[in-house]
């Protein structure tokens, strides 16, 4: 695995932290933020949609909730019985004007809190679960409580801190809490709850966002009520039936990227209808999010594992520990499933009021739609199907390693194609000899190479990590001219192969022209916080119910590949995925779902499925697999783009967006003739080595600065980007031109 340097993930966490706030201001009524002279007026509570709701605030004169023990018990205008869902609003100005004066710290994410209930003597009769850890630097975030059962009514309540210190003051505030009771004559609509969208992600200005309670297990009577997230982008008024996004993993949290989604891809694709953005459940600003990164941090793993078994037994101890918390919460694990999943998107619908609408899945999210369209499909009036990961494949028993197999071959295809294969006429065997080569006896990438792309000087690059290399979706031209390298007698062509690859690499990641700056910027535009995190706990909850109880890991063997080769295939996910599951299952009782869930599905919805050839993760034979079983379905393929191939550009998007727009019409797909083709370079390029680190930062400090200058008038801080002329050094050279065109950021 690659890891960024520390330092250069703080540097770009900032400014991209600067950006967001800067753009806060001001922005949408729906997040009731309003520029005011520089402050920042805090929303109002919602007393208006039902009686039964009511304005709770809690705080201390200057601002911060108060610690457990000290609590102020706040009366109600009306009591509270039966079942009771909270939803509230935080914030800390404080906090906020640090990093939009110009600074930025890191923070702790540990900040929750929750509420308990009172009766007349003043005795607790119920308490919530916590929220989620929320960012104690965003001026207002929303939360969601899962559901608090009121034997006897509640005439008060303490809003109350549950971070990992309950008796120190919570550095958030707590403008207020909204309640809402709910019983079996309460409407689809009852479960709905619009609220502030997060600043802590980069959600559209002109969004307004909202949750939706949703039993946990619907296969459980009386099963409590948790939340689901959305975000809903307007569009241009012209068209009634919305687009859903649904994230792929499982486990991504698309709100906190919806801006980057949005502008990257869906915005266009969407072709002016409205586009709903959607936390499923146990992700994102869901609650409960499943998210183990506070046993993962604990666990402190370095920077790289020299074995499988060793990176297995770091996995297996902090998911042991994470899952054991998750069942002390009291979270029913067996509910986190796709089929609970598809139940919670079909209810969004009805509860929205929306007559019909639309699709878009891409990578997990094609599971999810397509369980939609067996389980739930009233309503749907199209489905995107892109980069399609089918309910019958199994990639806990190794299926996507029998795709990475296909996929090495189509890099020899592609070479053999063009002056590639006259340059490196063995490059089938150039692979089976590299990764064995390199496996032996490992080249090392050092210096400031080593620090960017792995976080360490000095770091042992073996066969292993040049298939993972290869199992980019992204095509490097440089791929073939590696594997020659490594297929070398000679040691020292090994490791001058690898120390040109890897800073070709670091020159393009990082971003020292603009073109290259500006996508690493993009890609971390939203502020960092919890929500933004993926939800390895429900990628394990799917993964432990839906595909280890049916299948068994795949035995690989090839004669065109090497042991070394169809060994790396055969442990991309599948023995991860089996070990995990093995440990969890002596923590918790996760219920295995019914065998139907891995059962292929047939349809007559009109569908769209969109796919490429340059795809490792979702090989292009799924989504033809997928095709052939939906009646009304236009199966279009990209060459050479990425994996969810509508980011990829364009091109797809314009498919997409015509589809939408006349489901089961003729599409115009002449853009694809256009499309860019693989061409492989026939040497490695000659990049002089990076400048120190130091000096490094020093330049990328400067070039930010460029891009981000202060306003007119005011200087920047010390120490900050543009602060000061960076130290002499050695200037990065221009790449070649050639190179440049044909790479992308990997």
């Amino acid at each position: 695995m690659l890891y960024l340097n520390h330092r250069l993930r703080t540097l770009i966490a900032g400014v991209a932290a600067i950006l967001v706030a800067t753009l806060t201001f001001g922005v949408s009524p729906a997040s009731a933020q309003e520029d005011s002279g520089g402050d920042i007026a805090p929303p109002a509570c919602d007393v208006e949609l039902d009686s039964k709701l009511v304005m709770i605030p809690a705080v201390w004169p200057d601002g911060r909730i108060v610690p457990r023990h000290e609590s102020e018990v706040i009366p109600l205008a009306q009591p509270l019985s039966g079942t009771v869902v909270s939803s509230g609003i935080t914030g800390d100005l404080q906090h906020f004007d640090d990093f939009i004066d110009g600074t930025f710290r890191l923070t702790q994410f540990e900040e929750q809190v929750a509420v308990q209930f009172l009766d007349a003597n003043g005795d607790v009769i119920a308490e919530t679960d916590p929220t989620p850890d929320l960012p104690d630097f965003a001026p207002y975030a929303p939360f969601n409580l899962p559901s608090v059962h009121l034997d006897s009514p509640a005439v008060a309540v303490k809003i109350v801190h549950a971070g990992v210190t309950p008796d120190e003051p919570n550095s958030i505030a707590v403008p207020c809490v909204n309640f809402k009771m709910l019983d079996e004559h309460s409407s689809p609509s009852d479960y709905l709850e619009f609220n502030v969208c997060p600043v802590d992600a980069s959600v559209p200005f002109e969004a307004f966002c909202g949750f939706l309670s949703v039993p946990e297990d619907r296969q459980i009577e009386g099963s409590r009520l948790i939340s689901v997230a959305f975000a809903i982008v307007p569009g241009d008024g012209t068209k009634p039936d919305p687009l859903v996004y649904l994230e792929g993993g499982p486990g991504g949290a698309p709100m906190a990227n919806s801006g980057l989604i949005h502008d990257f891809a869906i915005g266009a694709a969407a072709d002016g209808r409205d586009v709903i953005y959607f936390d499923q459940r146990g992700t994102g600003y869901a609650d409960p999010n499943l998210n183990c990164a506070t046993e993962r941090d604990f666990a402190a793993p370095p920077e790289f594992f020299e074995t499988e078994e060793e990176f297995l037994a770091a996995q297996d101890e902090f998911l042991a520990g994470c899952f054991a918390r998750f069942d002390d919460e009291g979270v029913y694990l067996s509910g986190y499933t796709t089929v609970e999943n598809a139940e919670d998107v079909a209810d969004l619908r009805i509860a929205l009021g929306v007559e019909e609408w639309n699709l878009f899945g891409g990578s997990y999210g094609t599971d999810l739609g397509l369980t939609i369209m067996r389980d739930r499909p009233e309503g749907v009036r199209s489905v995107v199907l892109d980069s399609v990961f089918p309910p019958e494949v199994s990639v806990g028993g190794g299926e996507d390693g029998i795709g990475f197999l296909n996929r090495l071959e189509r890099i020899v295809d592609y070479c053999n194609s063009t002056e590639c294969g006259a340059a490196f006429p063995n490059l089938q065997s150039d692979i089976n000899v590299g990764v064995d080569n390199l496996n032996a006896n490992p080249a090392f990438v050092t210096g400031t190479e080593a620090e960017l792309l792995f976080g360490i000087p000095d770091f042992p690059v073996d066969g292993n990590l040049l298939l993972q290399i290869a199992s980019f979706d992204l095509p490097n031209p440089y791929l073939p001219a590696l594997f020659n390298a490594a297929a070398s007698d000679d040691p020292a062509v090994r490791q001058a192969g690898v120390d040109s690859f890897m800073r070709a690499t670091s020159f393009y990641i990082f971003g020292l022209d603009a073109p290259q700056q500006e996508t690493v910027l993009a890609d971390f535009r939203g502020i960092p916080g919890p929500a933004a995190q993926f939800s390895d706990g429900f990628f394990f909850t799917v993964m432990c119910a839906e595909e280890t109880p049916y299948t068994d890991l795949a035995t690989m063997a090839s004669a065109e590949w090497s042991e070394a080769i169809t060994g790396f295939a055969a442990t991309i996910i599948g023995p991860q995925i089996v070990s995990a599951c093995n440990v969890i299952g002596t923590e918790v009782d996760i219920q295995p779902e019914v065998p139907a869930v891995g059962e292929p599905v047939f349809s007559d919805i009109d569908s769209l499925v969109i796919y490429t050839d340059n795809d490792n993760q979702t090989p292009p034979e799924w989504s033809e697999l997928t095709a052939s079983r939906l009646t009304n379905v236009d199966l279009v393929f990209f060459p050479n783009l990425a994996h969810v191939v509508a980011f990829s550009g364009p091109c797809p998007q314009s498919v997409v967006s015509q589809f939408l727009n006349n489901p089961g019409g003729e599409l115009d797909l002449s853009c694809i003739d256009e499309l860019p083709v693989i061409t492989y370079a026939v040497e490695l390029p000659e990049i002089d080595p990076l400048p120190p680190i130091d000096e490094f930062f020093a330049l990328l400090d400067q070039l930010f600065a460029e891009q981000f200058p202060p306003p007119e008038g005011e200087e920047p801080p010390a120490g900050e980007p543009g602060a000061e002329e960076p130290p002499p050094g050695d200037e990065v050279g221009d790449p070649p031109a050639e190179a440049v065109e044909e790479s992308s950021p990997a």
